[in-house]
């Protein structure tokens, strides 16, 4: 008996060495010097020191181009957005950098998964991004920790936050893909229908994400960052119940910002060849996008 125990006992240590031996490996490969030139993510939570920040999904991604604003606003840029990550993504990026230094500009590009109530994949599901990062960073893994009770015990493990990151860590430290421009990846392509009426079915809000939303502002604007909150242009006629304009007058009344909606602006509606699909602009409306904003930037935030 005593030696049944002793092999069970001795099993399980061996578990535990492998566990922390291939967690460890797999740390130190992930955050190799060449993965960090190379990876997003990592300059997002861990190394960003630029003056303006924009975060956001793939809206955001795809349509601020940091060199226009830099160009503009003589002021370093950074493009945080990822596409199909929502507000609670946004926020633990946020809270991230403010542990690090103060960002002079903050802007959000809001988008409807940032406080609709959606499927699995575009509530909490993509939040295992921030597993590599849940035993290197208290916001990344307090994100994690929304993800449910079992993920406090999966993180017992030093290899499981690594399990779906060897393609990852193989292409940063040996094939990179091409530099993303301070963060931001063009569409180069044209949409070529016509303009339609929005007809999507309207969600109910998710009371949570509404209090990440106002948190995500409250938290900037602590820190005494400028707040932008912006709605990128969308190639689509307006539906007359509008989930979007009820949002931007809770958020004006909850933190008295405004919210730059530009879904009704004739430079866009006007100009489908500005746009990549109904709710992406190409690059070449992202780069005009951009300069709009930019001077709006300038002339109405901050010149006061």
């Amino acid at each position: 008996m005593r030696t049944a125990i002793l092999k069970i006992v001795g099993f399980l240590g061996l578990i535990i060495f492998m566990d922390f031996a291939v967690g460890k490996a797999f740390e130190k490969f992930y955050f190799s010097t060449t993965a960090c030139k190379n990876e997003k993510l990592i300059h997002s939570l861990m190394t960003s020191d630029e003056d303006v920040l924009f975060f956001g999904s793939s809206r955001a991604q795809h349509h601020y181009v940091p060199d226009v604003f830099k160009d503009s606003l003589q002021m370093s840029c950074f493009n945080n957005g990822l596409g199909g990550q929502n507000i609670y993504f946004h926020k633990a990026i946020l809270e991230s950098t403010l542990t690090r230094y103060t960002p002079k500009v903050i802007l959000l590009d809001l988008f409807s998964i940032d406080f609709e109530k959606t499927d699995a994949d575009h509530d909490k599901a993509r939040l295992t991004v921030f597993l590599p990062f849940s035993h290197v960073n208290t916001a990344a893994r307090n994100t994690v920790l929304m993800m449910g009770w079992q993920e406090r015990i999966k993180l017992l493990s030093k290899s499981y936050p690594f399990n779906s990151t060897f393609y990852k860590a193989l292409r940063n430290n040996y094939f990179p893909v091409k530099a993303e421009a301070s963060g931001y990846i063009p569409i180069h392509k044209l949409w070529n229908r016509d303009i339609e009426n929005e007809n999507r079915t309207l969600a109910s809000f998710d009371d949570a994400k509404v209090r990440s939303l106002i948190s995500f502002i409250d938290l900037a604007k602590a820190k005494f960052c400028k707040v932008i909150i912006v709605i990128s242009p969308s190639y689509s006629l307006l539906a007359a119940e509008d989930n979007y304009k009820r949002m931007a007058a809770l958020i004006k009344d909850r933190t008295g910002t405004d919210v730059w909606d530009y879904r009704t602006d004739s430079d866009f509606l006007n100009h489908r060849e500005l746009f990549a699909d109904v709710l992406h602009l190409n690059e070449t409306g992202a780069r005009f996008f951009s300069g709009k904003i930019a001077h709006r930037i300038k002339v109405e935030v901050l010149s006061k």
